[in-house]
């Protein structure tokens, strides 16, 4: 579930107090919310021969903010990339493992988390880089990382950055089916900082990953309990043991099944219940 404005709502796209006329008639799209105007400004934007990091930076801040359809600009975002020097590459990393972080393309994304986690905008890319170890399923990193992570959602003092680190954990929880800790994150989350998925929903399928689990641990019970009688009587489950467990059976796959049909396949893998591609 990723968050689609990595940045804080006072970190607005460059324009004032910049020479650029490009720049300025960005910033003004954004403020009187011309949203078709200033994604279509900002892909012609990427499409400039000798882009600086500055126009590559406001152009990737109005997509992330107001595209609703990100995938398609990778090949125009990639190009507009490789045309900066090195040292304007550095300064936009942060933007590219947003982007890629965005579009859930988490190989692509790896490639620009940094060595360290500082400055202002360290923790941020923190979250991001557990979304993406998470979606890797790199065990290796994620356990190397899980405390400074978790003090890092505790010390935030900026409301944005907690709430993408309590998102960052909720889904994470969620993925290893630690459904209680899942919740306790979802529900600190305020709403106005990140999407209603997380916000509102994490919650949700927190309890439904519960049920699943349980309904799973029902039938390892069942299965133990007619080992044990067929252990213990001469005729193994005879008269109303059989049809009793049979009934339970049939209640457990019925719910089983009910659960997994109302999840669908894509909040299934989100709860762990299905393999990763």
């Amino acid at each position: 579930m990723p968050v689609r404005q990595p940045y804080s709502q006072n970190d607005r796209p460059a324009g004032r107090g910049h020479s650029d006329p490009v720049l300025t008639e960005l910033e003004g799209y954004n403020e009187l919310g011309m949203k078709k105007d200033a994604v279509r400004l900002a892909k012609r934007l990427l499409r400039v021969h000798d882009i600086t990091d500055v126009q590559f930076k406001a152009a990737l801040q109005t997509l992330l903010s107001l595209d609703a359809r990100l995938k398609p600009s990778r090949a125009g975002i990639e190009k507009a990339y490789a045309r900066l020097s090195a040292k304007a590459q550095r300064r936009v990393r942060f933007w590219m493992l947003s982007y890629h972080h965005s579009t859930k393309n988490y190989l692509a994304a790896k490639q620009f988390i940094p060595k360290r986690f500082n400055g202002p905008l360290g923790l941020i890319e923190l979250a991001f880089a557990w979304d993406v170890w998470s979606g890797l399923d790199d065990k290796k990193s994620l356990q190397k990382h899980f405390k400074i992570m978790t003090a890092g959602a505790d010390a935030a003092s900026d409301p944005f950055t907690h709430s993408v680190l309590l998102a960052s954990l909720g889904d994470y929880f969620l993925r290893t089916g630690e459904w209680r800790l899942a919740a306790e994150s979802y529900r600190e989350i305020p709403v106005e900082f990140v999407n209603a998925h997380q916000a509102v929903l994490g919650p949700v399928l927190a309890i439904y990953g519960e049920l699943l689990a349980a309904c799973a641990a029902a039938h390892k019970t069942l299965a133990l309990f007619k080992t044990h009688h067929e252990l213990q009587v001469e005729v193994p489950l005879v008269g109303n043991l059989v049809w009793q467990n049979r009934d339970i059976e049939k209640q457990l796959n019925a719910l089983q099944h009910g659960l997994r049909r109302l999840l669908g396949k894509k909040r299934l893998k989100e709860l762990g219940a299905l393999p990763s591609q």
